[in-house]
């Protein structure tokens, strides 16, 4: 055996003579392909893309509420009978000084009326045709229960009321300010459920009985500061009309619809039955869809005939007659003349 110093021939190999842990490792570096490159730019382009589409979104869902918003505003400000309105003169040749206004005809009065009826309309009837839609073409079942649908129908009408009483009785007497305030006031009944949920943390039933009492107080400023009658009708409205969003604001855990706290069951026991809820859980939704549905296609044609009916009983208190919306129909939406007076000195 040759010790360590002992001179080594040349040309011999002494690599299996090297320790395993002194040798020296040369490891390639991997070059990143085309297509990975080309993958990373990619999940790169996606990110910007979600993140344009979220900020595209905000922009539209806001400029298309505040538009909606101010059409609506626009549209009652006209459905009083005999309204007067200031007639702007400039581009007609006529001295700036000299001041004009014109009185709305019923004609006029009766276009709009009928154009905030059409409006509350179209979505209902939309959702008429997608309920007749998947009736006709897919598989359903009548409701379990009668109860079932007296209580969706109770609900769903609710805000039809309480939406014709602010439109025609209560937003003709408020300024366009006050009346776009009062819109931010119709979630009082969500704000309620949420604050009696299962929730611990103090700061969220702060904000929540803050919720409350903002929402309160427009409803109930108005009537005391304005003084006017069609005003007290303020709390009524925004309390139908908000039974209509606490189905899908209220949280799962409100305790005012839970039940009575069960006793939890074994782990065995509570793997059978998660597995025997998700078996039956795709027939239970496909059947419940199904039944909101059948329940939609006599509800949405309702709501239209409550509207319409609430409309003209709320026109028919407030001006004394309601035959003119009906009597006046074919004329309204024909061109029809405006009388433009100028207001005399004495006005002045």
């Amino acid at each position: 055996m040759r010790d360590e110093y002992d001179e080594v021939p040349l040309g011999e190999d002494t690599t299996d003579e090297k320790q395993q842990w002194n040798l020296f490792k040369n490891i390639p570096r991997e070059t990143e392909s085309a297509s990975a490159v080309e993958s990373k730019l990619l999940e790169f382009g996606i990110k910007c893309l979600k993140l344009a589409t979220i900020v595209i979104t905000f922009f539209v869902v806001l400029s298309t509420a505040v538009v909606s918003k101010g059409t609506l505003l626009f549209m009652v400000s006209q459905v009083k009978l005999n309204t007067s309105r200031q007639f702007c003169n400039k581009g007609f040749g006529i001295d700036d000084r000299q001041q004009f206004f014109v009185t709305l005809p019923p004609e006029e009065t009766t276009v709009w009326i009928w154009t905030i009826i059409f409006a509350y309309w179209i979505p209902e009837i939309g959702t008429f045709i997608r309920s007749l839609r998947i009736i006709c073409f897919k598989h359903w079942e009548y409701p379990k229960a009668v109860e079932e649908f007296l209580r969706l129908c109770f609900v769903e009408l609710l805000p039809a009321i309480g939406s014709a009483i602010l439109v025609f009785v209560v937003f003709p007497e408020l300024d366009v300010i006050k009346a776009a305030m009062l819109t931010n006031a119709v979630c009082f009944v969500p704000a309620v459920l949420s604050l009696f949920s299962k929730r611990k943390h103090k700061l969220l039933i702060v904000l929540d009985i803050l919720a409350i009492v903002a929402q309160a107080s427009a409803a109930i400023a108005w009537p005391i500061l304005e003084n006017k009658t069609e005003l007290y009708f303020i709390p009524i409205a925004v309390l139908f009309i908000s039974m209509g969003w606490a189905r899908n604001y209220m949280p799962k855990d409100c305790s005012l619809f839970c039940g009575w706290k069960q006793k939890e069951p074994n782990e065995d026991q509570a793997d059978e039955e998660t597995q025997e809820l998700t078996m039956k859980q795709p027939d239970k939704k496909k059947g419940t869809e199904n039944d909101m549905y059948f329940m939609y296609l006599f509800i949405a044609p309702f709501k239209c005939l409550v509207f319409l009916m609430v409309a003209v009983l709320a026109i028919w208190i407030k001006e004394g007659d309601a035959t003119f919306m009906f009597d006046l129909f074919d004329d309204a939406f024909r061109r029809h003349t405006l009388v433009i007076n100028e207001v005399s000195g004495d006005d002045n």
